[in-house]
């Protein structure tokens, strides 16, 4: 009896270890090996540990829970050197790809002033114009916050956007975001 009990009981918590759901934004400078700082602002944060050691201060990824109503998710980065910092906005990484969950990103803004189609309101259909995409599933969506579209990506697939960054500046970062529905 003891012995079925054990893994009905692991099976009864393992939701409770699962993870939330969780967006997270890859701040990359390592193409033109650019430090960067977080000053301020909300969520975990992380460099790129797997990285060289000279490009792991150009490297940072921030991620904090979402949940099925849209909240703001706000940082500010600071880069030591001018050149392209490239913002990568997925989902939160997890051992197994089907455990990498998806969230609705829209109204992406830098220092309060929207960020070309942040709203992802000019698109095909299919993809939002002025931005890139990895991976083969970013997809949009019609629950937004604010307008008629989202972006729908994961960690596996992501909406990209380059920064034209200044050296000492700071650049607040908001993304509004939510847990997507399976």
């Amino acid at each position: 009896m003891k012995t079925l009990m054990i893994p009905a009981l692991a099976a009864l918590t393992l939701p409770l270890f699962a993870g939330p759901a969780a967006i997270r934004v890859d701040v990359d400078a390592t193409k033109q090996l650019i430090p960067i700082k977080k000053t301020a602002g909300e969520g975990k944060l992380s460099k790129g540990h797997w990285l060289p050691a000279e490009k792991q201060n150009c490297y940072l990824y921030l991620s904090k829970p979402v949940t099925d109503e849209w909240s703001d998710f706000i940082f500010t980065v600071v880069p030591e050197k001018s050149g392209d910092i490239r913002l990568n906005i997925g989902g939160e990484w997890s051992k197994e790809p089907g455990d990498r969950e998806f969230v609705l990103i829209d109204d992406v803004t830098v220092n309060g002033e929207p960020v070309a189609n942040g709203s992802f309101e000019e698109n095909d259909g299919k993809k939002a114009k002025n931005w890139y995409f990895s991976g083969k599933s970013v997809t949009l969506s019609d629950d937004a916050k604010t307008g008629k579209a989202s972006v729908k990506v994961n960690h596996d697939n992501r909406a990209c956007l380059t920064l034209k960054a200044e050296a000492g500046k700071s650049y607040e970062i908001k993304i509004s975001a939510k847990k997507a529905e399976k």
